[in-house]
């Protein structure tokens, strides 16, 4: 009998993550955008996802990485033309998806995306805040197509 490359409590996990990836996603967005610091609500916020992401990596990664091999992407290759303008530690870099929620909080974030300089204030560049929202439209579709790959898997 042939595995499956997904099972049905893992294509409800992946729904799950895409819908909850796709909220984080617009979440992070209206964030940034904002000419203030976080609120502590917002940081709770960025916690609870980044939390729930986490704890979902070891089923969610390894199905990713067998959906990009099925289309002949590398996460490394996806990862060098997507983050090429950003020097970061590979640590964080190891999917377009935990590199918006590894970091501790959202002023380290803007910092770890290169939105802005200091870790002090809430200042994000322009220039950054342009990037940002197409590396997040990549993610975005990124997951839409992981979702229909998992959906479409007898």
């Amino acid at each position: 009998m042939e595995e499956l490359l997904v099972s049905k409590a893992e294509k409800a996990l992946i729904r799950e993550f895409a819908k909850r990836y796709l909220n984080f996603l617009s979440f992070l967005t209206a964030v940034m955008h904002k000419p203030f610091p976080p609120t502590e609500t917002e940081q709770t916020i960025y916690t609870n996802y980044r939390n729930w992401f986490r704890d979902k990596e070891g089923i969610i990664l390894p199905r990713l990485q067998i959906y990009l091999a099925g289309q002949e992407i590398s996460m490394e290759k996806t990862l060098r033309v997507e983050f090429s303008n950003v020097s970061t530690d590979y640590k964080y870099a190891y999917t377009i998806f935990n590199y918006f929620y590894e970091s501790e909080d959202l002023t380290s974030l803007a910092v770890h995306l290169n939105l802005q300089y200091e870790q002090s204030g809430w200042k994000p560049s322009q220039s950054g805040l342009k990037w940002m929202s197409t590396i997040l439209q990549m993610a975005a579709q990124l997951v839409f197509s992981f979702y229909d790959w998992a959906r479409l898997e007898p």
